[in-house]
Order: C-alpha cells, then structure tokens, then sequence
C-alpha cells in the first residue's frame, strides 16, 4: 500500500513539475515555481501590509512602500534563481565542448576503427564485448588524442572469435567503452552492431557517469 502511494506522489510530482509548469512557462515566460512564489509574496506581503495599517503601525505611505519591498524581494529572488541556472548550464556547454567523443565504424578493410572526435583527450579506455552471455574484455588503451585524426584499430586481439562484421546474418552485438578524461570525469559509451547507420554501429548510450 505504501509503495503504491509513494508511486502515485510521484506521478503527481512529474505531472506538476514537467507537464504544468512547462506549460505555463511556454506560455508566460515563468514557470509555475515562479507564479506560486509571486502569489505567496504579494498575499503576504498584504496581508501584513494591510494589518499595520489597520492598527496605525505604518501610515499609507509607508505601506505603497511596502508593496514595492515585496515585489523587489520577488524580482531579486528571480534574478538570483535564472543567474543560477545560467551559470550551471554555461559550466556544462563548457565541459561539453572540451570532452572525448567516441565513434566506432567498421571499415571496408574488415576492421573495426575507434575515433575520438570529441575536443578532448580520452583516457583508460577499458572496452568490452558483449553479445549475449558472452562477454570479453578487449584491449585496454591508454589514451587517444583529441581530434582530428585520432583513432585506433589496436584494441581488438588477433584472430577475435565470434566474427566482429555486423553484416553477418543476425549478428548483434555490443562494444562497451568506459573512459576517462584528463580531469577525471568519468564516462560510458555503447555501440550496437547496426548496418542500418553509416558507421555500421549505433550509439546506444554516451555520456558522463555522474
């Protein structure tokens, strides 16, 4: 019973934080937080207001005053908040733009080629294929540059049984890269055998290991 309410709260905060305050911030530029904080400041802050009046605490000058308090209270809350948001998403597009970025291509020479594309330099590289209840550790590499022209066909052992070419019938498989960067940051990438893509591999997953 008590999983069944903890799931049901849980929808109801996805439905309030996603679907409703997304919609009304398309819709006004503020999301609902914003709205909901607007509310509560202004009803406060005249209530109050209006109190100290009424018992000749404030004169009605002092109280246009205090109107005006509370709504520079909101808009110094709402700087604050977007500056926050601002500055995280500004740290994020930076550590994006210098990380590694890994692709995996089969090549027409019947090999399968790692690139790093990304601006960064990607390092202890650990791949893994998998395929079923089959998995086995490939060749570890120390490190590859930042692009261009960097890449690898090194990780891959001689005579490596099952077949690598993903243009066998019904061969599925996985290669799973976990990788580092020069500022430690922790990453993971998978690539499915797909002849589907140009590359012959599609990126089922790439991204930092929080």
């Amino acid at each position: 019973m008590k999983k069944n309410k903890n799931n049901a709260f849980l929808k109801f905060r996805k439905w309030l934080e996603h679907d409703i305050s997304n919609k009304v911030k398309n819709k006004t530029g503020s999301d609902l937080f914003d709205w909901i904080s607007l509310i509560f400041l202004f009803s406060g802050g005249s209530i109050l207001t209006i109190i100290l009046f009424l018992n000749d605490i404030i004169k009605l000058s002092e109280t246009l005053s205090g109107f005006i308090l509370w709504f520079t209270a909101f808009a110094i809350l709402r700087y604050t908040k977007e500056t926050y948001y601002l500055k995280k998403l500004s740290q994020k597009q930076n550590i994006t733009s210098v990380r590694p970025y890994l692709r995996l291509q089969w090549e027409a020479t019947k090999n399968l080629v790692l690139v790093n594309e990304g601006k960064g330099v990607a390092v202890n590289l650990r791949p893994i294929f998998k395929k079923g209840n089959n998995q086995r550790r490939l060749i570890q590499i120390s490190a590859m540059a930042a692009s261009p022209g960097s890449q690898t066909r090194s990780f891959i052992p001689n005579n490596f049984q099952p077949p690598l070419d993903p243009n066998l019938n019904f061969n599925k498989y996985l290669i799973e890269i976990t990788y580092t960067d020069i500022e430690k940051r922790q990453y993971i990438a998978i690539f499915e055998a797909d002849t589907n893509f140009n590359d012959e591999f599609k990126i089922i997953r790439q991204e930092e290991i929080k």
